[in-house]
């Protein structure tokens, strides 16, 4: 066995792994192990008040290998002491659906640009997807020869998940516990925020349709608005559909894994009408324990969900179609197809797959 890797991860403290990218990162350091030595890395910026929010520069803090878990704060990788780095990129939403940018002030929009345009300074980027990495090669084609994909993976939980009845009966009934409130069937659930392109008007509009073949319908939304104004505009949009909170539409915010798994298990569907993503790893986790899912045909989530599950457009007849389909072939019939779907995402896989490019950037370092 190779020595371990000495990793140095900008900004390590500031992630979460409740957040989708601190999920990410923290999942490639519990299943590297002992094979990587990991430490914070930090930013580097000038001592001056308005530019001290514009890093120039990293200090690695002695690691072989830079490790940046997103693209904010990209343009200090020009300078990192001649360390190697890698950079995930998650999406290029900034570059793709600006108006998720709407309200920002100029100086936090070209701080978001700065960064981006900073991915070329890397000398190893992983993009999560095959349209991840299409659409960051359309933006800057110069990066093309530095760029390989590796998939996101699921987390065993989510896979060894008890799926049987009794089991989505009990997950009901604590979420119930944490609601103070009860569940009624068919339940939809989504998992993510309320920005623009999540295109959460269109679960309202189906919500209301479905209504009026299963009057009982209610949707559980889990996450976080991403902001002030788009929880305005989600309760807007409920309101312009005759739906309320508490009766019709949940609304449940920092969850743990387990009582997330819950909200998995206690769906009929898990549906996602997001006008773009550049993975879908919500969808993956409901199809690893059993739950049909319906996803929009944008972004990556046809290549995540395959023939697994419903991929159909984002517009409202076709959704309701693919939900009431759902419905009628129940999730015993659809397990099978989705929990083999899943199998090709697994976390030991996917950490396997980056620490082999964080070995070579080193072993290429040492060379030079």
């Amino acid at each position: 066995m190779s020595e371990a890797l000495e990793l140095g991860v900008l900004n390590l403290n500031a992630y979460s792994a409740k957040g989708g990218i601190g999920r990410v990162l923290f999942s490639l350091l519990e299943h590297w192990g002992e094979r990587v030595h990991h430490r914070e890395a930090q930013f580097v910026a000038l001592p001056l008040p308005l530019l001290r929010n514009f890093p120039v520069a990293t200090d690695p803090k002695n690691s072989e290998v830079v490790l940046l878990p997103q693209l904010t704060g990209a343009e200090a990788l020009a300078r990192t002491g001649n360390v190697p780095s890698v950079a995930i990129v998650h999406d290029v939403g900034i570059a793709d659906f600006p108006d998720d940018r709407s309200g920002r002030s100029w100086l936090s929009q070209r701080k978001v640009m700065r960064s981006f345009h900073g991915l070329k300074h890397a000398d190893k980027l992983v993009c999560v997807s095959n349209f991840c990495r299409e659409r960051l090669e359309h933006h800057l084609p110069e990066v093309a020869s530095n760029t390989q994909v590796i998939p996101n993976g699921v987390d065993d939980m989510f896979i060894r998940a008890d799926s049987s009845q009794d089991a989505r009966a009990r997950a009901k009934q604590r979420l119930e516990t944490k609601l103070q409130a009860p569940l009624r069937a068919p339940l939809l659930v989504y998992v993510g925020s309320e920005i623009k392109r999540k295109n959460i008007p269109l679960l309202f509009e189906s919500l209301a349709i479905l209504q009026q073949t299963h009057p009982d319908a209610q949707l559980l939304k889990v996450g976080r608005a991403g902001g002030d104004r788009w929880r305005e505009a989600t309760l807007d949009s409920m309101q312009a559909c005759g739906l309320h909170v508490r009766q019709d539409v949940h609304i449940l915010e920092d969850i743990n894994d387990a009582l997330l798994i819950d909200a998995y298990l206690a769906a009929d569907v898990f549906v996602t009408p997001s006008l773009y993503e550049g993975f879908g790893l919500p969808a993956l986790e409901a199809m690893a324990v059993g739950t049909p899912v319906v996803v929009s045909n944008q972004g990556a989530l046809p290549e995540v969900v395959a023939d697994a599950g419903w991929v159909v457009e984002p517009a409202r007849d076709a959704f309701v179609s693919a939900i009431q389909a759902a419905l009628e072939q129940g999730r015993d019939r659809y397990a099978a197809a989705a929990k083999a779907r899943v199998a090709q995402f697994r976390w030991q896989d996917v950490a396997d797959k980056y620490l082999e490019v964080l070995l070579a950037l080193r072993e290429q370092a040492s060379q030079d």
